[in-house]
């Protein structure tokens, strides 16, 4: 009898880990983000050659913030202080807008990045009031 639970059971999790086992693949312009920092300042707003916007963030105590960790703390974009939006994303244009305001206005934003392919893309940012 616990053969056969035994079996069941590992069965159940081969088939679970065959199903539920999926490679993500984050891209510059999709809505999902797993990383976010808040309290920064918008420093720089540069629009590239390329089209997309290049910002830099200013940490609470006025430094450029070059380290932009996941959860563990791990910088995931290798000390580089540019975030990019893609001038793909649906809402680039209030992205921007919103970076602007926030920059102008000297408030802080919250910002949410992800890494994809080497580059670090912002996802979402939210003025703090």
């Amino acid at each position: 009898m616990n053969r056969i639970k035994l079996s069941a059971v590992t069965s159940a999790l081969v088939v679970s880990g065959l199903l539920g086992a999926a490679v993500a693949h984050a891209t510059p312009t999709d809505s999902a983000f797993p990383w976010s920092w808040g309290g920064l300042k918008v420093s720089d707003v540069q629009q590239g050659s390329d089209n997309e916007v290049y910002v830099k963030f200013k940490n609470p105590d006025g430094t450029i913030r070059t380290v932009w960790p996941n959860s563990s703390g791990t910088d995931l974009c290798g000390g580089n202080a540019t975030l990019r939006l893609a001038r793909a994303r649906t809402n680039f244009q209030e992205i921007v807008s919103t970076l602007n305001a926030a920059g102008l206005s000297g408030r802080p934003v919250w910002v949410a990045y992800e890494p994809t392919a080497g580059v670090c893309y912002i996802k979402a940012v939210q003025i703090s009031f």
